[in-house]
């Protein structure tokens, strides 16, 4: 029986593998391979890894935990946990039962893309959800935001640390007026209309496509999908 299993092995799920390897405790990481990030080209504010691929900090973190022998990394989805302290068990979808005494669950969340054409295909590239993990690369550019309710108003007043260039896309919904007023006085133009299809020109730069015909060339595009955890329950 392990000390611990820990669900996810991305930058959290290694973390703590780490330091529970060096208390010499015996742990396995359950990995399916598919962290959030694998879409983005490069990882940003990570200290010592500013501008990395994400999957190559990966491949060196789990290298460094080769060294550790109570760590095992295992390719495999976790299907099931019962149990309780001191006595759980993990059935992995290779039919494989595990047991430990802990669990730690850092399986993470999914986005969830919305059925617009272009949309999966660009996102981690052309279209981004974080100004402090794309931001400076594109700083003083054209942006883009797809409204997705009142956060995105806050999302407005911060870009402004990077850029004095955007454009909103209502994307079918209603924003209040006093909102569009206040993007009036920041002459943040509003573009209404939903989106159809996002066409891609390499690098960041899309073509955002609306119902009225309207066609909106912008250098990178920002949007917020919503995300669930990646587990099923």
């Amino acid at each position: 029986m392990d000390d611990v299993i820990i669900i996810g092995g991305s930058f959290a799920g290694l973390a703590a593998a780490l330091q529970l390897g060096r208390a010499r405790r015996k742990v396995t990481v359950l990995d399916t391979g598919l962290p959030r990030n694998r879409f983005a080209g490069h990882s940003h504010g990570l200290l010592g890894h500013d501008h990395k691929p994400p999957l190559d900090i990966l491949a060196e973190a789990r290298q460094q935990l080769a060294r550790y022998p109570a760590i095992r990394l295992v390719a495999a989805r976790a299907d099931s946990v019962s149990g309780a302290i001191d006595d759980f068990s993990v059935l992995t979808d290779s039919g494989e039962s595990l047991g430990a005494r802990r669990l730690i669950l850092s399986y993470g969340v999914a986005d969830q893309m919305p059925d617009v054409p272009g949309f999966a295909e660009g996102w981690g590239t052309s279209i981004v959800p974080c100004p402090y993990c794309d931001g400076f690369e594109v700083a003083g550019q054209h942006w883009g935001l797809v409204w997705s309710g009142p956060q995105s108003h806050q999302h407005v007043r911060l870009f402004h640390d990077w850029t004095d260039r955007l454009t909103l896309f209502a994307n079918g919904h209603d924003i209040p007026p006093d909102i569009r007023a206040d993007l009036a006085r920041r002459n943040i133009p509003v573009v209404d209309g939903r989106i159809i299809e996002i066409a891609h020109h390499g690098g960041h730069s899309a073509t955002v496509k609306l119902d009225t015909g309207a066609n909106v060339a912008v250098d990178i595009l920002f949007a917020h999908p919503r995300n669930k955890p990646s587990a099923s329950s």
